[in-house]
């Protein structure tokens, strides 16, 4: 199999297992956040719902791969640093404005901007390992 590859679905893997922890730790608070509350059955995620995110962030780790390997770019400092800059200089705005514009709670920027951020992280870490 081909470095790249393995690469992109290990960062993949690690990335899914980070938001996985995270969403379980913030368990209450992002109830809270999105207006569920906290009575009521626990949160389980549809598989469907499970497979979209699973997707996306194989999507996000082929284009931070390719983004990386385009610029030249190698080692976990390079991949960080890039993958903080797609996290400040696009996801977190154009987070922030759904969130704002959809009147939700602002809990939510920094508990699913963060979340981004773990992940972007997560596959920088990965990706700059392995490639």
């Amino acid at each position: 199999m081909d470095i790249g590859i393995t690469a992109v679905l290990a960062a993949t893997f690690v990335s899914y297992v980070v938001g996985s922890i995270w969403y379980l730790w913030l368990g209450k608070s992002w109830r809270r956040a999105v207006g569920w509350g906290e009575e009521g059955p626990a949160y389980r995620p549809s598989a469907f719902e499970l497979l979209v995110g699973l997707l996306g962030q194989l999507i996000i780790a082929c284009a931070l791969f390719s983004l990386l390997a385009h610029l030249g770019l190698t080692g976990v400092r390079s991949a960080l640093i890039a993958g903080f800059g797609i996290w400040l200089g696009f996801i977190l705005p154009s987070l922030t404005t759904n969130i704002i514009f959809q009147r939700r709670n602002k809990k939510l920027i920094w508990q699913d901007g963060l979340h981004w951020l773990l992940i972007l992280a997560s596959q920088g870490i990965v990706l700059g390992l392995l490639s």
